[in-house]
């Protein structure tokens, strides 16, 4: 059984082997019948350029997806459990960077109720591809 709950930090940290700066809130999914095992985490935080600047406070909210699920059918709802949840921040727009290394990630984000935008941002490992935006607006903008 899938259960979807604030994850803590030492749990973000665990599963991302980092802990990214700025973060508003993380929702892990976690396998309740395994466990309690981390199967995905998602992430609001703000735009990683600003955070520890002047301008943070002004920055854009960006959204962080990662799944481990390999499990047939768990990783769609994941998503769709996570995509509940972002309806919490539908009072501002949200946005994440598109991967290409995941031939999936496109899809999801639509299902998401992302849209790509027409711009692009460079990774920040040496020698990566600049990845496309996508853009969550608010629901009032959506109507």
């Amino acid at each position: 059984m899938v259960e979807f709950r604030l994850a803590t930090t030492a749990e973000v940290k665990s599963f991302c082997n980092t802990v990214p700066n700025g973060i508003r809130e993380a929702w892990g999914a976690f396998d309740t019948s395994n466990g309690d095992i981390m199967l995905g985490v998602a992430i609001v935080l703000r735009d990683p350029l600003y955070v520890g600047s002047p301008f943070e406070d002004e920055a854009d909210w960006y959204a962080i997806f990662e799944l481990r699920s390999q499990s047939p059918g768990l990783g769609l709802r994941i998503i769709l459990g996570f995509a509940d949840h972002l309806k919490r921040f539908d009072g501002e727009p949200l946005y994440v960077w598109h991967d290409h290394r995941f031939p999936t990630a496109e899809r999801l984000l639509r299902i998401l109720g992302f849209q790509p935008t027409d711009q692009f941002r460079s990774y920040w490992e040496k020698g990566s591809p600049k990845m496309r935006i996508w853009k969550r607006w608010p629901e009032s903008a959506r109507s």
